[in-house]
């Protein structure tokens, strides 16, 4: 048991770490007016990919959980469980299609709220989470052109 948990810390942990160093990149020299009021969190109640698109943590601070969505409309749950899965917009709401490694069902199936800076997602097993943008890592001391041969 305790095997299996140490496993799905490691692979949650690089999983995390991935996504920090791919998701994160920017090109600031092209940035425009545009870009800038795409940052400004939405208050409608659902989110596009690219508004959703990041890492987010619970609101109340717990590290137990991490909830990922790529702008390639999937998802990544992660901590107590490792869930996966595509999302996508059906009836006017975000929904969450996940899959769990170890066989959970409370979370394999969610909606997503977004409220100003925060979303909610009610999963089918009956809880609510709500959580936060997690803060963008700036990769740093990481090669800027590639070697010549």
């Amino acid at each position: 048991m305790h095997q299996n948990r140490r496993t799905m810390a490691v692979a949650s942990a690089g999983l995390l770490a991935a996504v920090a160093l791919t998701a994160c990149s920017s090109n600031e020299s092209t940035s425009n007016n545009t870009d800038k009021a795409s940052d400004k969190p939405s208050s409608a109640p659902t989110g596009t990919s690219k508004d959703l698109a990041g890492m987010w943590l619970p609101a109340d601070g717990n590290k137990e959980w991490a909830l990922l969505f790529t702008s390639q409309r999937t998802t990544t749950l992660t901590g107590r469980h490792f869930c996966t899965g595509p999302f996508a917009e059906e009836a006017g709401a975000t929904v969450l299609k996940l899959t769990c490694a170890d066989g959970e069902t409370a979370y394999t199936a969610g909606t997503v709220k977004r409220t100003g800076d925060k979303i909610e997602v009610s999963w089918a097993g009956g809880e609510r989470q709500e959580y936060v943008r997690a803060p963008r890592a700036k990769a740093t001391g990481l090669p800027t052109t590639m070697p010549t041969p």
